[in-house]
């Protein structure tokens, strides 16, 4: 086997270093990794596949063209303290008075805000 001799002038001391630390470092580099890696994908396998639909009708049931619809969509995330992350979208109704969230992905949908000039929802 084998050793690496490191020589710090500065410190005025001399450290032994195995071939055999360098290569348990290198495995727990990479499992750390791999760990990592298996934990981000295992929470982005929590997330499903959104479709949702709504209509927004005035007072009399008459369908609100145009109304502006604000929604915020939580995915898991393991970048943050609370392994969530929240993205908004705004979509409009159409003559019908329908809006339509298609092909999200996401642990929870959550209707924000509903509005339109001279209306009150």
């Amino acid at each position: 086997m084998k050793e690496l001799l490191f020589v710090l002038p500065m410190a005025f001391f001399v450290m032994y270093i195995s071939a055999e630390d360098l290569l348990f470092d290198e495995k727990m580099r990479i499992l750390n990794d791999h760990s990592k890696t298996r934990y981000t994908e295992s929470l982005k396998e929590k997330d499903k596949k959104i479709d949702f639909y709504g209509i927004v009708v005035d007072d009399f049931d008459f369908p609100v063209n145009g109304a502006n619809c604000v929604i915020e969509v939580e995915r898991f995330s393991p970048n943050s303290k609370t392994f969530t992350q929240i993205e908004k979208y705004q979509f409009f109704t159409d003559v019908n008075g329908i809006f339509e969230v298609e092909n999200l992905t996401g642990k929870r949908l959550l209707i924000k805000k509903i509005s339109k000039s001279g209306f009150f929802f």
